[in-house]
């Protein structure tokens, strides 16, 4: 499926023809609500599928703003996020020792929960609120890669959105369910279709030929995933 159809297909779930009570850029917001569910749901068995990469730098310093507000010259959130609005991180995957062109496979530092983690985990990271703090002061490059926002044109003509097609049925229904909180409705069938529909998607997500079942069974830090 390309954009316009998942949106038709969309409209046909919600069936609501009275383009005053939800207008096309409303579809367009639920769409992209959809999406972004969807994708999270494909990071959760294969965190590369749509990362990106980005490097930054520290000097003796154990914390890393990634907002746009907080100064730094690379940053992935906030207002004006220096990677653009259209690639800001919905999700940050992983954070290794790097060089300034991103080519050097260094150390896959360990993620972990909260300042507490940290005290606990030699060469670990975590999220704190926008800051990317380490367990250590560090005067060193690090490669970070994150999962972006989705940017996707539903209105444009043939407008692609990933390479799994066969499952972009779901991003209607999760879109759906977005509609369903203004529509204050639940509808049985929609709801049965999407758990049975997410069944496939998660065994096929988790199938050797796909190879993000190790993603799902191997640590970060694992020799096949340096």
């Amino acid at each position: 499926m390309n954009a316009p159809d998942v949106k038709s297909l969309f409209q046909s779930y919600i069936d609501e023809p009275d383009g005053t009570f939800i207008t096309s850029a409303n579809l367009n917001t639920y769409l992209d609500a959809g999406y972004n569910e969807f994708r999270l749901r494909v990071s959760e068995y294969n965190n590369d599928f749509y990362a990106r990469q980005v490097v930054i730098s520290l000097t003796a310093s154990d914390s890393y703003d990634l907002s746009s507000t907080g100064g730094n010259p690379v940053t992935l959130i906030g207002p004006a996020p220096s990677v653009g609005t259209a690639n800001a991180m919905i999700r940050l995957n992983s954070v290794r020792i790097s060089n300034a062109n991103g080519t050097e496979r260094g150390a896959i530092y360990k993620a972990v929960s909260g300042l507490r983690g940290l005290q606990a985990n030699y060469q670990s990271w975590a999220m704190v609120g926008t800051v990317l703090m380490f367990s250590e002061s560090n005067t060193q490059t690090f490669q970070l890669s994150y999962v972006p926002v989705a940017d996707i044109n539903w209105d444009a003509a043939g407008q692609y959105i990933d390479s799994l097609g066969p499952y972009h049925d779901l991003i209607a229904l999760y879109a759906y369910k977005q509609y369903a909180i203004r529509d204050n409705a639940v509808n049985q069938p929609l709801q049965a279709q999407l758990a049975i529909r997410e069944r496939d998607f998660k065994d096929y997500l988790s199938s050797p030929n796909h190879e993000t079942n190790q993603y799902v069974n191997q640590d970060w830090s694992s020799y096949d995933n340096v």
